[in-house]
């Protein structure tokens, strides 16, 4: 996903929001190192099965670009619930190592890319 993340001119977070676990940890660094941001915060409701309310609501309040690092379901479900204002019908369904960016305009999310690697065979 490196090359994509090079390749997107309007990916530019200013900050990165992960979870605790490994994984988020080392894909966060990475990003951080691509992307040059120079802030990464672990955040609490960033676990597989935290409420994506949690987060959402995180972002409701800030006007910053960033990123999320995290894990399934968790951000299919936050990114559903971003889109269409619940969780109980899936919009989204995101593949490990994919790569969704979300663009706000008066409120709204709406998806600006989606970016995710071939299924392995």
């Amino acid at each position: 996903m490196a090359p994509h993340l090079k390749a997107r001119a309007g990916f530019v977070p200013v900050e990165i929001w992960r979870s605790p676990l490994v994984r988020a940890v080392q894909t966060a660094e990475r990003v951080a190192k691509i992307a040059r941001v120079r802030t990464i915060r672990e955040m609490a409701g960033l676990r597989p099965g935290d409420d994506p309310r949690i987060v959402a609501r995180r972002l409701a309040t800030i006007r910053k670009p960033v990123a999320v690092v995290g894990h399934e379901p968790h951000l299919s479900a936050l990114a559903t619930l971003l889109l269409g204002g619940r969780v109980s019908v899936p919009v989204v369904s995101l593949r490990k190592g994919a790569m969704l960016t979300l663009e706000r305009s008066e409120g709204l999310f709406r998806i600006a890319a989606l970016v995710s690697p071939p299924e392995a065979k």
